[in-house]
């Protein structure tokens, strides 16, 4: 089983309160984007499950079971009472620890081929309450992957979906990861709840952005681009807010941090001009992708 995890960017993010768990709800739109790990999956007769990464991108060798898929893998061999006997090649083209949910959507890959190859019925609520119920216990992005939705509006922690459908023609993309580690502990620690005004006004923005979305006539996506993080990944890495002020000093780009970053995204409906932008970054920024909304 041959299948392929694409990462994420945030159009929006907003963090609303602080949960007594030590965790944050959030209101985000996650949309998936044409960059992609690619993941082979087949059984073997080992009786074990065998990880091997093939990196081309930042990855850092870790042990298999801090793996995010080696965990997807085993969880859903207990789960389903089978012989934990499978070979698993990821090939990493998503840089990790950008906020592009690589890891997470390598997870909830490795569960739904794990799942074609049993031929279990992805449609059957049973089926479906058990794969998301170990994707919610692997991680808050891995529902949304899991789901397999285009784009959609997560909140709680991340773990509750609500599909959007774009019927609007979908502005390219220029992601780039500015070769900064940011984290995301670190952001969550220093960044500030904004006043309860200031968040339901974001909210408002939000369903704003939603209903232009589920139109059929392109907009301007500048107005309704936000991410609440920005501010204290900032202050733990200027590079990111130096990159995303570089890209947004060109006409016609509209930037944005993803999640709590550190890769930065540019959006325009002219494919052209991000062409042209790609050739301006240096050549130590070497994780620059063009992709398109999927």
């Amino acid at each position: 089983m041959k299948i392929k995890a694409f990462a994420k960017v945030n159009l929006f993010l907003e963090i609303t309160s602080k949960r007594k768990d030590g965790y944050h709800n959030l209101k985000s739109i996650f949309a998936r984007i044409s960059l992609a790990d690619e993941i082979e999956i087949k059984r073997n007769n080992c009786n074990e499950i065998r990880l091997l990464t093939i990196n081309k991108a930042n990855f850092t060798p870790i042990p298999n079971k801090d793996n995010l898929v080696w965990k997807a893998a085993d969880a859903f061999c207990r789960e389903f009472s089978i012989k934990p006997a499978f070979d698993i090649k990821v090939v990493k083209n998503i840089p990790a620890g950008a906020g592009l949910g690589g890891g997470s959507s390598d997870c909830a890959s490795t569960l739904r081929a794990m799942a074609g190859i049993l031929g279990l019925n992805l449609r059957d609520k049973k089926i479906e309450r058990k794969l998301f119920s170990i994707a919610a216990q692997l991680g808050s992005d891995v529902p949304f992957f899991l789901s397999n939705n285009s784009m959609g509006i997560c909140s709680l922690r991340g773990e509750k979906i609500k599909p959007i459908h774009p019927l609007c023609p979908m502005p390219w993309i220029l992601v780039l990861w500015p070769d900064v580690f940011v984290s995301t502990a670190e952001v969550y620690k220093i960044f500030k709840l904004a006043d309860p005004k200031d968040i339901r006004k974001n909210l408002i923005r939000l369903k704003e952005f939603e209903k232009n979305i589920s139109q059929k006539k392109a907009f301007d996506f500048t107005p309704f681009l936000f991410n609440r993080l920005e501010s204290g990944a900032f202050l733990v890495s200027p590079e990111v807010e130096k990159m995303k002020n570089f890209l947004n000093s060109h006409k016609g780009i509209s930037a944005l941090m993803s999640g709590s970053g550190s890769a930065v995204f540019a959006l325009s409906y002219d494919r052209a001009l991000l062409l042209s932008l790609k050739r301006k970054i240096p050549s130590l920024h070497k994780f620059v992708f063009l992709a398109k909304f999927i």
